[in-house]
């Protein structure tokens, strides 16, 4: 979730046979199952998808979104022939986002016991302000890659003051681990 900053409602879409992988560079991209429609799209207007890059060196191998994606779905292709990334092991069925989102919330405290307010959202906001704050991607493109209409969202709502100890991946973009401050747009 945090490397691509979906929202919930996406990561519950997302297809297990549209991910596509590659070696040189290590990177995905992905797709959603059926005519699933991202918040604020409609047919003529679709977000373009973008690819998530792999993480090397110190600390990658336990973060790095590419192998873990891709070892989730090895793991879980014989449990299953649903296309969803994220089913329900008895039915078969897509998991529901509010089932998503208490596994998300289960996993954050599970890091970090301490957390204030883990939602699952938190992760789109964290995505978000670990991207822009890291200079290495636009305003502008930031959100596409979010998908949001609308310039206050982001500005108001998912830009804050952010730090990351280790390498993540946020937005689509490899970030080192470094302290990073907040920056106005």
């Amino acid at each position: 979730m945090l490397a691509a900053g979906l929202r919930i409602s996406e990561v519950c879409n997302l297809n297990r046979d549209a991910f596509t992988f590659s070696t040189q560079p290590c990177s995905m991209s992905w797709g959603f199952v059926n005519s699933f429609l991202r918040k604020s799209e409609h047919g003529l207007n679709r977000f373009a998808p973008f690819t998530i890059p792999g993480l090397h060196g110190p600390g990658a191998s336990t973060n790095c979104p590419v192998c873990f994606t891709k070892q989730f779905i090895r793991k879980s292709k014989d449990s299953t022939t649903s296309p969803f990334l994220l089913f329900n092991r008895a039915s078969g069925t897509p998991m529901a986002p509010i089932r998503a989102s208490t596994l998300v919330k289960q996993a954050i405290l599970s890091a970090d016991p301490a957390a204030v307010s883990p939602f699952s959202h938190d992760l789109r906001r964290l995505a978000a302000s670990l991207a822009i704050n890291h200079h290495k991607l636009g305003f502008e493109v930031m959100m596409a890659r979010g998908g949001w209409a609308s310039r206050s969202t982001p500005i108001k709502s998912y830009l804050l003051p952010t730090r990351s100890s280790v390498p993540v991946v946020a937005l689509g973009v490899a970030i080192e681990g470094a302290d990073l401050e907040v920056e106005s747009v």
